[in-house]
């Protein structure tokens, strides 16, 4: 935002982007400096890059140690279909939802092991990032465009088992 925390906000977020409407959010949230933060796919319409920093600095980060006006120590639940977040060292309990129930509850390895539907996504999940970092190397590497580097990709799940199923990994910190 051109002013930062400055920037004016037409009514109902006119002005911005969807992937700005969610920074914003996530921001409003990090200052309310709550005790309990529920967050509902709030890195669904940012790119992986900006979502990789705004779960490391905003949701992992300053809501649980109070950065930015929050007080910390609150718990985050976060609900989201982006299972890149579920072994990172922050997440600390994930619960895997399947057909609107708990599936499976635990540590990261824990619901791995426990739940096959996690693991067949999982599964899928990492050979489609495999393929798409292979593609993208291919074309740094001079194969793909005539040459020219190209950003990697994000990873997009759409059509996947995981869309179909509407499945959701939600996990919380303590």
């Amino acid at each position: 935002l051109a002013a930062g925390a400055e920037t004016e906000i037409g009514e109902k977020g006119i002005n911005l982007s969807g992937g700005q409407k969610q920074r914003v959010a996530v921001a409003r949230a990090m200052y309310a400096g709550a005790d309990v933060y529920v967050l509902d796919d709030p890195l669904s319409a940012v790119d992986v890059h900006v979502g990789a920093t705004m779960f490391g600095d905003a949701i992992a980060g300053a809501m649980k140690s109070g950065e930015g006006g929050g007080h910390g120590g609150g718990a985050v639940l976060l609900a989201t279909n982006q299972l890149q977040y579920l072994s990172r060292p922050e997440t600390s309990r994930v619960v895997y939802l399947e057909n609107g129930r708990i599936g499976a509850q635990g540590t990261f390895e824990a619901v791995r092991a426990a739940s096959p539907g996690l693991r067949a996504l999982l599964e899928d999940f990492e050979s489609r990032a495999a393929a798409q970092a292979a593609q993208a190397s291919a074309a740094r590497n001079g194969s793909g465009e005539g040459g020219r580097a190209s950003r990697t990709p994000s990873l997009d799940l759409s059509g996947t088992d995981l869309a179909a199923q509407q499945a959701r990994a939600s996990f919380a910190r303590d």
